[in-house]
């Protein structure tokens, strides 16, 4: 399975939230979203794990070292 990881840290997330969509469809991919400081929490398709950077709001809350090993364990980083 192929696992790819969104690093949202801009406020701005149309085109991350069009490329999160188009991702999440393909068949043997795991998409995760980390959302940084100040970013609001979007709406995300079925089946994308999301996750706030030491932030609780709702989603759950991981800290830097956690954010490291998400980031080794990717296949792909995409850093918005």
């Amino acid at each position: 399975m192929k696992r790819l990881l969104h690093l949202v840290v801009n406020p701005a997330t149309e085109h991350a939230l069009e490329a999160i969509a188009l991702q999440a469809q393909g068949p043997h991919t795991r998409v995760t979203v980390v959302l940084g400081p100040a970013v609001p929490t979007p709406r995300l398709p079925e089946g994308v794990e999301a996750y706030r950077l030491e932030e609780v709001d709702g989603l759950p809350a991981i800290d830097h070292a956690t954010l490291l090993e998400m980031i080794f364990d990717a296949d792909t980083v995409i850093t918005w």
